[in-house]
Formats: C-alpha cells, sequence, structure tokens
C-alpha cells in the first residue's frame, strides 16, 4: 500500500511539473509569466496567504496567486510529531497565512510553512514543565511499551510501561486508552531532543515502602495469581505488591510440579509470608506450609509392613517413585519390583496405581522405601527346598560371568553361583569366560540349598 502511494504522489508530482512547464512557457510566450518576479515578491521570511487546493500524501499545495502554488509539507503543518494527515489541521478551500521558507523560480516552487508563524513550544518548555510538576494531557496513541500524551499543542509526553503503575507487567492499553484524559507527573525534560517523559505510578506513594509492616514473615495472606512461570508463580497481594511462590514452596512433595499442574492465572488463594525485602521489592511465599508436613507423621502412619496403595509419578533406571499420599513419594528399588531380573518399565508404568508393602521409612532423611514383588508375587525361595534337593541334575541359563565362576537362573527369581572350583577340567583348562557365555544353557548338579540366605550352588562333577 506504501509502494502504491509513493509511486501515486510521484505521477501526481509528475504531471504537476509538466503542468508548471507548460504554463510557464505559455505565461513566457504572453509575457505575464508570474514566476519571473515571484522571488522579489515572496522572499523566504515573508507572510503569504493563500488557499488549501488539494492535499498530497505528504502535504497541501497552496495557491497564492493565480499562478503561483507554494507546496506546505505536512511536517510544517504543526509542531506535533503526531500529525498524521493534513486534513488534521486543514480543510481544502480553507483560506490561510503561511511563511515562505525557500523559493525557486527556476524550478517554480515554493516551501510553505505554518508551524512557524507560532513559537516553538519546545523554547519556553522548562518554564511549564519542570520535573516533580503534574500536568494533564490527552492520550494520543499506544503501544505494547508506551503511551504518548499531548499536554498542549506541539508538546507531547512519553508515559514508558515501567511507569505507569506500580504492578508489574502493566501494558499502557491496561492503564488508559486513546482519547483519554490523564494526570501525570513530569519526570524527565529535555528541550534539545524535545523530549519530554511523564509518569503516573509516581502520583502515588510506592506500596513497597511500607510492605515489610504490613507482610512480616509469618503472615497469612490472601492475593491473585498474576503469572505462571517454569520456577513458580507471581502472587499479588495488592496494586503493586505481589511476591514469588516458588515451585519448591508449592507442595510437600519431592516431586518435581509444574506450577500450571496446581495453579491458574486469575485464581485466588492464600499463602503464608516467607520473607519479605522492601529494598529489592521482593517477597518470598509459601503454600505447603499452611499444611502439615506429612514426613512428620509418615512412621505412624506407615509402619514397616503395612500394605499401601499409590501411583507411579516417574521410573529410571534403578526403580519406580510412587506417591503414597500428597507430599508423600516413596521409592521402590528395581530388586523390589518382581523376583525376576527386570526393568522398572517391564513391571510398571507411569500413571499405574499399585499397592506396595512399606519396607523402611526414615522421617529425617525423607526416604520411604517400599516393595511390589513382596504383594504381587509369591517368593519363590520359600518353597524352593519343595521343588529342589542336593544331587538333582537341572537345567539353567547364564546370567553373568565373573573370573570365579557364573551365575545361573533355574527360574524366575531363582539364580546361584557356579564356582570355578565346580568345574570340570575341560572348562577350567579353558577359562570361564571363554567356555562360558551369557544365555547359555547348562546342565548341572544341585550342590548346596540355603533358602533363608537366599543361595544355591551348582556343580559340573559328579
Amino acid at each position: 500500500m506504501l509502494v502504491k502511494t509513493v509511486m501515486a504522489a510521484e505521477s501526481v508530482g509528475r504531471i504537476l511539473g509538466r503542468i508548471r512547464q507548460r504554463l510557464g512557457s505559455l505565461f513566457r510566450r504572453r509575457g505575464s509569466d508570474p514566476w519571473i518576479t515571484a522571488h522579489e515578491r515572496y522572499p523566504p521570511g515573508t507572510r503569504v496567504g493563500g488557499t488549501v487546493v488539494r492535499f498530497t500524501p505528504v502535504g497541501a499545495d497552496i495557491e497564492i496567486e493565480p499562478g503561483v502554488e507554494g507546496f506546505l509539507h505536512q511536517a510544517e503543518m504543526s509542531w506535533s510529531s503526531h500529525l498524521h494527515h493534513p486534513s488534521e489541521v486543514l480543510s481544502e478551500g480553507d483560506w490561510i497565512e503561511t511563511v515562505v521558507l525557500r523559493l525557486s523560480s527556476r524550478e517554480r516552487r515554493v516551501r510553505l510553512g505554518l508551524r512557524q508563524l507560532a513559537d516553538d513550544p519546545w523554547a519556553t518548555a522548562h518554564e511549564r514543565y519542570a520535573p516533580g510538576t503534574r500536568v494533564c494531557g490527552k492520550v494520543l496513541s499506544l503501544t505494547d511499551e508506551r503511551a504518548f500524551v499531548a499536554l498542549e499543542p506541539g508538546i507531547e509526553g512519553i508515559l514508558h510501561r515501567s511507569d505507569l503503575s506500580w504492578c508489574r507487567r502493566r501494558r499502557p492499553a491496561e492503564v488508559c486508552s486513546t482519547g483519554d484524559r490523564v494526570e501525570t507527573v513530569v519526570l524527565k525534560l529535555d528541550p534539545e531532543n524535545r523530549r519530554l517523559t511523564l509518569g503516573i505510578r509516581q502520583l502515588t506513594e510506592d506500596p513497597w515502602t511500607t510492605a515489610g509492616e504490613r507482610y512480616p514473615p509469618g503472615t497469612k495472606v490472601t492475593g491473585t495469581v498474576v503469572n505462571l512461570t517454569d520456577y513458580g508463580a507471581f502472587i499479588e497481594m495488592e496494586p503493586g505488591v505481589d511476591g514469588l511462590l516458588h515451585q519448591s514452596e508449592m507442595s510437600w512433595s519431592s516431586r518435581r510440579i509444574a506450577p500450571s499442574e496446581m495453579l491458574s492465572e486469575g485464581v485466588s488463594l492464600e499463602v503464608l509470608v516467607l520473607d519479605c525485602d522492601p529494598e529489592k521489592r521482593r517477597m518470598a511465599l509459601g503454600l505447603k506450609q499452611l499444611t502439615e508436613d506429612p514426613w512428620t507423621t509418615a512412621p505412624e502412619r506407615h509402619p514397616v509392613g503395612t500394605r499401601v496403595r499409590g501411583r507411579v509419578v516417574r521410573l529410571d533406571h534403578h526403580g519406580a517413585f510412587v506417591e503414597v499420599e500428597s507430599g508423600l513419594v516413596g521409592f521402590v528399588p528395581r530388586t523390589d519390583l518382581s523376583w525376576k531380573r527386570v526393568q522398572p518399565s517391564d513391571v510398571v508404568g507411569t500413571g499405574d496405581s499399585v499397592e506396595l508393602v512399606v519396607l523402611r521409612v526414615d522421617r529425617d532423611k525423607r526416604h520411604l522405601t517400599l516393595g511390589l514383588k513382596q504383594v504381587a508375587e509369591e517368593d519363590p525361595w520359600a518353597t524352593l527346598h519343595e521343588r529342589y534337593a542336593v544331587g538333582d541334575r537341572v537345567r539353567g541359563t547364564v546370567t553373568n560371568l565373573a573370573d570365579y565362576g557364573a551365575f545361573i537362573e533355574i527360574e524366575p527369581g531363582v539364580e546361584g553361583l557356579f564356582h570355578q572350583s565346580e568345574m570340570s577340567p575341560d572348562t577350567l583348562d579353558e577359562g570361564v569366560r571363554q567356555a562360558l557365555s551369557k544365555g547359555d544353557s547348562v546342565e548341572l548338579v544341585v550342590l548346596n540349598i540355603d533358602p533363608s540366605r537366599r543361595r544355591i550352588s551348582f556343580g559340573q562333577r559328579e
């Protein structure tokens, strides 16, 4: 659109130029070309009256006398920097008084000015707008970061986002609208660069000045969630005073819970003031402190041997983390997931509800060890003596190798040692790691069974 407008403006300019040349030729032939003596009648600085004959994209053409037109650029119409179109100041057919800025008889052009007829308001701005002065103005326009306010014709001030309100993250559109009249205070004046900085929040006392008196540590307060981040939530207690509810202070759970899982913007909630630092404008808040720490009475509520039900919240290579209740997460070691050799993901999945038995609980270290195999499966060692006797020949699978022998699994959950001292001479000559490999199936003889110590040994010699 801008390109089309510029091209149109250039086309109009070329057409007008040809018209001026033809008029000039015509006037010269007739001996009455007004441009011949225009420089005598209209030297720079001369005040001249004229009629607005047409608008252009960047100004207006003014007829000074028949055959002589001047151009009044938009920038020369007003001391204001927020003039968007000539029609905001003029109308076609208006008679106006202007001043000649430049004249070129050869180019048949007169450059006119309108704002020069009035004193530059910035020349005496320091007399009216000293820092600290309260002033009223009209909001001209808004952006995401600032508002522009007209104080008088030609004088506009800037309201930065940070000076609109004591509240954080407040956008200009949330405080005022275009056309509103607002009361402000002058913060900074720079006449040379024609800049005036204004503030609204400075009209009221900074709420943080006395925040330490109203919000001492230990105070329960009700606030509104105004912003959520990855690390916590900002809670506004009053306009301009908010505090951080850190993720670690939301719940007694050791599991990292995303703030968005517990809260949402606009929600009102009660929190506890943990720390208040008015100088740094910081306040630390807590939510979990309003409820009892579940670890305080965990040993009494969940003694060793108690069966509990929980939800799997996370898996890793070493086991599963299970939330037994809000703020109380226990750990199921991989070896207590099953009597077999398994990976945690082979037994449970995140979100599963499982029944477990409490194996250990440590209130001071906040550790809760749980077992699944003790509930879900029968211990194969409990009845091992019923299935195997010393001297029985059994077949098993090599699960692991060591310099001193091999570990053989004869059924899920039952694994024993095949020591090198019990191997045949041929196997010894070849070496354990060379003679056997993981996954090999071997036939052996049961040498010893000790279910209480969960041990069974094998031999190759008869």
